[in-house]
């Protein structure tokens, strides 16, 4: 992904013809980056239930892959999702210049907390935040 951002820097301001195809490519890794790292990562439950861990990444910006029961009642390792958001986790690892938001960590880790005990939970938080990614 470091790859594709630096030809994508420096490839803005070319009239390039494959610097619209390099800028796709690396939207499409970004946005795929969380399920690559934890297939990656062989945590138990990161393949979909079909087996067919492609299958995950097929999604589209046009078409999104709809969330499926796997069947998997373990409860969610809030440690785990700590670990997502630290400098050397899967956020850190891959984008340059990441820098953990302890706020965006807990908020993620309430949301966990909510489904592993079944109840609903409701963040409020300013802009730049990273309700999004909680």
């Amino acid at each position: 992904l470091s790859t594709l951002s630096e030809i994508s820097r420096l490839t803005a301001k070319l009239e390039w013809p494959l610097r619209d195809l390099f800028g796709e490519i690396e939207r499409s890794k970004a946005k795929n980056v969380f399920l690559e790292a934890g297939m990656k990562s062989g945590e138990e439950g990161s393949a979909p239930a079909d087996g067919a861990p492609e299958a995950s990444l097929r999604a589209t910006a046009n078409e999104p892959t709809p969330l499926k029961p796997t069947g998997d009642t373990n409860p969610i390792d809030l440690g785990a999702v700590r670990r997502f958001f630290a400098p050397d986790g899967a956020l850190g690892s891959t984008f340059d210049g990441y820098e953990q938001r302890e706020q965006q960590v807990e908020m993620s880790e309430q949301v966990a907390a909510a489904f592993n005990n079944s109840d609903a939970v409701m963040v409020e938080a300013g802009t730049g935040t990273g309700k999004g990614m909680a």
